[in-house]
């Protein structure tokens, strides 16, 4: 399988922002007052015992099929990164595996997989629950008023020592990240991009959080739900640890906030070792107040033990699978087509899913001749033979359809590939013919010269070069144009690539970013030189929508009208693989990125 490229774009994916928060019970949408109440949890005496079931005959449910979960055992998880040396979310990066800290709402556990699938990073507002927030009201149009569950115990550990947790630590977490107050007065520069809209977080009481914003917008329920550092709330005794406001580093030069024997949260998970490079584990927290949204009576975690390997080497990762020595692997390292199919083929024992991955491809610069004559843009699409891509690099991990800005697996934000007009299919069908002719009617009938800027990465390279070759049947010679990655930044983001540069399409991360990325006034404008009056006016739509249908509709809109612009020339959606032991139950490959700390609380073995 040669499609390691795909970790590039997995990547870039998996850095936006999600909603993940501890296993609770379901309330409404945030657009209306939600009246659910706290489960009541009966924590099991032994580490043993198999969990209780509800006395009461119900219908059958689909997660069913797992069995009766049991309490007890370690879950082992492979990654191949090498990150998760940060201890403290508000540098945000490195700290992906800090599952001692846990955000305010969470997808719906119990949801089942044929309605959401939980594939991919974003969950819409209706599939969203509370996690540390019992329940939450839109107060008006730019007021989130949010009560928190009561009883919320930190860690019992210094310096919190198992205290209980109150509004006044939520506005804390966010006076530092927003800088607006307790000492801190300047934004968290991880975080710039999150926050446009938040104004101010405030405590009105002991279990009572509001939530300001500039203006009205669905989109604000996900800034606050989004399961990335921003939303992880931490003590504000811990942070104290560092001293003066805004410090990294003592009079020694390390920051106590980086001393993982000090790092303390609400979570399921208690560090109770790290090796950099090689692994983290985690015991359950005793004192943990979350119950599992299938088994509301069960408190999790279930497992005593959690351990993190990492694992660089993917044949190494795929051994460890094999052998037993993981359960599944986690982050951005998942597994080819052509390495899951070798695992599951004679191996009954191991369970496979696919997860979506991105389209790769390249990016025309339409403000820049030849480009902005939309028959050239057209022109390349039907020069590129996608089933043949499929078929070879992508090996069959892609259908060798084209997509447009969303992931298809977004079910009612994306445009569909069945839904498009037979016209307009045929704008994307390979036809070299058909091709030339555009060329030709565009004042180019002996082709051009043109050139594309990507990244020094192997296996993208490859992918450049299928293209290349394609676009020579139609007389486009395209030189290819490889820097390393820092120097590929500054120089796109300098808007100094006159052509193409390599860009992905079908993002799976939250339409709220999406939405931006050909936004004639966002910082991502200067990759594209699109400035279109059009687009702008729906993105508008979709910024200012208040309820979900609206949201979703002027996003099928937008993905429309990008696929009928030809802004981007991709290969077709492609798939990276999750594979997991049998053994492990309660779950159904789902990869909701960053903070899965809470999911694997409610898994078993």
């Amino acid at each position: 399988m040669k499609n390691k490229y795909l970790l590039v774009s997995l990547v870039v994916i998996l850095i936006v922002a999600s909603l993940l928060s501890a296993c609770t019970t379901k309330t409404t949408s945030s657009t209306t007052t939600s009246t659910a109440t706290t489960a009541t949890t009966t924590k099991s005496s032994t580490t043993t015992q198999s969990a209780t079931t509800s006395s009461v005959t119900t219908p059958a449910n689909w997660w069913d099929k797992f069995g009766t979960p049991k309490y007890g055992g370690t879950i082992t998880l492979g990654t191949g990164g090498v990150m998760g040396t940060n201890f403290d979310i508000y540098t945000f990066v490195g700290s992906d595996f800090n599952y001692w800290f846990e955000p305010m709402f969470r997808p719906d556990w119990a949801l089942d997989r044929n309605t959401w699938a939980f594939s991919a990073g974003f969950v819409p507002d209706a599939y969203l629950i509370g996690n540390l927030a019992k329940r939450w009201e839109m107060t008006d149009p730019q007021t989130i008023t949010v009560h928190l569950q009561e009883g919320v115990k930190w860690q019992n550990k210094a310096p919190v020592n198992g205290r209980e947790l109150t509004a006044y630590d939520v506005q804390s977490h966010y006076n530092r990240l927003l800088g607006t107050g307790d000492g801190y007065t300047s934004m968290a520069p991880m975080y710039s991009g999150q926050t446009g809209n938040l104004v101010k977080v405030t405590a009105s009481d002991k279990y009572t959080v509001v939530y300001s914003f500039k203006a009205a917008s669905l989109q604000n329920i996900y800034t606050i739900g989004d399961r990335f550092g921003l939303n992880q709330i931490e003590a504000p005794e811990w942070v104290a640890l560092a001293g003066t406001p805004g410090s990294t580093t003592t009079s020694t030069g390390v920051s106590p906030l980086q001393d993982w024997t000090k790092a303390v949260g609400t979570g399921p998970w208690m560090i109770v070792n790290f090796v950099s490079g090689s692994s983290f584990n985690y015991v359950k927290n005793p004192d943990y107040w979350g119950t599992d949204p299938r088994y509301p009576q069960n408190q999790v975690p279930y497992a005593d033990k959690l351990d993190v390997l990492i694992i660089p080497d993917s044949a190494t990762r795929v051994a460890a699978l094999r052998t037993g020595k993981i359960d599944t692997i986690t982050g951005s390292t998942l597994f080819t087509y052509q390495q899951v199919s070798d695992l599951t083929k004679n191996n009954t024992d191991i369970v496979q899913g696919k997860q979506p991955a991105g389209a790769a491809g390249i990016q025309f610069r339409v403000d820049k001749a030849p480009f902005t004559d939309i028959r050239v843009r057209k022109a390349f699409d039907m020069a590129i033979d996608r089933k043949g891509i499929a078929g070879s690099i992508y090996a069959g991990a892609s259908s060798g359809d084209p997509v447009g800005l969303f992931s298809t697996a977004y079910k009612g934000y994306a445009y569909e590939y069945a839904d498009w007009s037979q016209s307009l299919k045929d704008e994307y069908a390979y036809n070299t013919t058909a091709a030339k002719q555009l060329l030709a009617d565009a004042g180019y009938p002996d082709g051009f010269k043109t050139n594309v800027v990507t990244s020094t990465d192997a296996a993208g390279l490859e992918l450049l070069q299928a293209i290349k070759a394609n676009l020579m049947d139609i007389g486009v010679d395209m030189e290819i144009r490889s820097m390393d990655t820092a120097t590929l930044q500054a120089f796109t983001r300098a808007g100094k690539h006159d052509q193409l540069m390599s860009r992905a399409a079908a993002f799976s991360f939250p339409p709220s970013r999406t939405v931006n990325l050909f936004y004639s006034k966002s910082n991502d404008a200067v990759y594209s030189g699109v400035n279109d009056a059009t687009f702008d006016a729906v993105r508008e739509e979709f910024m200012t929508a208040t309820d979900s249908t609206a949201a979703a509709a002027a996003c099928q809109k937008l993905d429309k009208y990008f696929i009928e612009q030809h802004w981007v020339a991709n290969a077709g959606e492609y798939y990276n693989y999750i594979a997991w032991q049998s053994s492990l139950k309660g779950y159904s490959g789902e990869n909701e990125g960053w903070a899965q700390q809470l999911d694997w609380a409610c898994l078993w073995k």
